[in-house]
């Protein structure tokens, strides 16, 4: 079609690339162009799809009138928030601001907020599972539908215990699929150890399936009563989700806190004191009469508020056992007996900081055994050129166009790199790319002793040269030596930030981790 033939509203559109089927000779022409329009359809699809799921959610809570009920919650709240930062880093297709409202409402909320239901059910009743959802949102109860969450296997069983201790009320859809289903099964056994209120829902979809070979004594609501209309039987759950709220609520509010105590390994920091503790006491004399009944934790968690004024201790006795380990702990510092130990527990905690402070703002890639393997095949199939490096140049150029295509800040080069590039579009990249920091070794230890020695010439100081792109005007901003010191134990645990120039090694005074720091921290 003639460009002026194009209907306006068509021509507004915004479009990534063209692809013309009008100049196709032949049956693999169409294949071709068919498979870029694939491609492209593809790009991105992962963050259309979620900036697609936002938005829903989003047009929900607006078009309720800000209905709090529907904000994000727990790990949706912390998956979006960070979806959110990156997405408005976006050139394209960003957030709307409808989005960004939505997110900043959900991270307002109270931290310790409760939901109102725990919706448990298996993915074959989903339909009506998500109907009874929407539904108690739009009458302003908080939900948990774990249909809707976003968790991975490895944080779904303690995200869905926590959330459960949170609900003030547990709905369980009971049909043939989640009585067989472990999961389903899995959440309402720990309702059931959290003494939570649990309503059972039958519906078209049961099947004969008796809530007494599920759980004992359950509260059933039947939505196959009253011709099956939906809203009468609703009104009925609704109204049993309304009664007794102030037992309800204290019920969950204490389990949330005696979890908490009881993860915390006991801390007395974390008990009840003043009103708090009295008004926990007064519930308790009154659940005799109401339910669901106190956990054991809950009761153990009030007595231990109870008993912790009545914890003395005899200041005398901690006097003197505090002089006493003073005294001997300073003589064994004296004499080093604590240093192994001391080594020891400071390697521990600097791995133990390294495997929980993740920030999302950096990005390691690895060169592990496995991407060994897959280099190794593809030089032994063709694809690759061989060279001198341990990543063929190909391998490396198509790194970082990945990554450039994300609009790094910087990207750090930590393996040496002191021969010329054997492909034009690498050297190139490598020489005129700005933003790529490069390593160079400032002191070659033995190496340059046997030079000076005359055992070794200087091409063998191969591997601690900067990168050879890489003009020596341009070596201050772009490469960083990466010397490592030995503590005496065959461990690193210090390098330097800073040095002289050797000339005859590596003209440049900054450490590489130096070097990326203060580029990024520039802005």
């Amino acid at each position: 079609t003639a460009p002026d033939k194009i209907p306006p509203e068509i021509q507004q559109i915004q479009y990534i690339e063209s692809i013309d089927l009008t100049d196709n000779l032949a049956e693999e022409d169409y294949t071709a162009d068919e498979d870029k329009l694939l491609e492209t359809l593809k790009r991105d699809a992962p963050y259309h799809w979620e900036h697609k799921e936002l938005l829903v959610k989003a047009l929900k809570w607006a078009r309720q009138e800000d209905n709090p009920s529907i904000l994000l919650r727990h790990h949706s709240l912390r998956h979006y928030t960070a979806w959110l930062k990156l997405a408005q880093q976006r050139k394209a297709h960003g957030p709307t601001q409808l989005q960004k409202d939505f997110v900043e409402a959900s991270t307002q909320q109270p931290p310790d907020v409760t939901v109102d239901v725990f919706i448990a059910s298996s993915s074959a009743d989903i339909d009506f599972a998500r109907k009874l959802n929407e539904t108690l949102q739009i009458q302003g109860q908080s939900t948990w539908f774990e249909q809707e969450s976003l968790l991975t296997a490895a944080d779904s069983s303690q995200e869905i215990t926590n959330s459960i201790a949170a609900s003030e009320n547990f709905v369980f859809l009971l049909s043939p699929d989640s009585a067989a289903s472990e999961e389903c099964m899995g959440m309402l056994n720990d309702a059931v150890a959290a003494n939570k209120r649990i309503l059972v829902i039958l519906y078209a979809a049961t099947h004969g399936v008796q809530p007494s070979e599920v759980i004992k004594e359950p509260i059933v609501f039947d939505f196959r009563q009253q011709d099956e209309d939906f809203l009468s039987n609703f009104g009925k759950l609704y109204r049993a989700l309304e009664s007794n709220p102030e037992h309800i609520r204290e019920h969950t509010r204490l389990s949330m806190r005696a979890n908490e105590w009881e993860q915390e390994d006991y801390d007395d920091s974390f008990l009840l004191r003043g009103k708090t503790l009295a008004s926990a006491e007064t519930w308790l004399k009154d659940t005799e009469n109401n339910t669901p009944p106190p956990t054991d934790l809950q009761r153990r968690y009030i007595r231990a508020s109870r008993e912790q004024p009545l914890r003395r201790v005899s200041p005398l006795a901690v006097g003197l056992w505090g002089a006493a380990a003073t005294l001997v702990v300073g003589v064994a510092n004296i004499l080093g007996m604590f240093q192994p130990v001391e080594l020891a527990a400071y390697g521990h905690l600097l791995r133990q900081r390294s495997a929980e402070e993740v920030d999302d703002r950096f990005l390691i890639v690895k060169v592990d055994r496995t991407s060994g393997f897959y280099l190794r095949g593809k030089l032994i199939t063709g694809d690759y050129e061989p060279g001198i490096s341990s990543i063929p140049d190909q391998a490396l150029l198509e790194g970082l166009q990945v990554l450039e295509a994300h609009e790094p800040r910087l990207i750090g080069l930590d393996f040496y790199r002191d021969f010329p590039a054997n492909n034009p579009e690498l050297a190139e990249r490598l020489r005129s790319t700005e933003n790529i920091i490069g390593i160079c070794k400032a002191t070659a230890g033995e190496a340059i002793l046997q030079q000076e020695a005359g055992e070794l010439s200087n091409t063998d100081l191969g591997g601690y040269k900067p990168i050879a792109e890489v003009a020596i005007s341009d070596y201050p901003n772009r490469i960083g030596f990466n010397d490592l010191l030995d503590d005496g134990h065959v461990l690193v645990r210090r390098h330097y930030l800073y040095k002289e120039l050797d000339p005859s090694v590596c003209q440049v005074r900054s450490a590489f981790s130096l070097l990326l720091a203060q580029h990024y921290l520039e802005d």
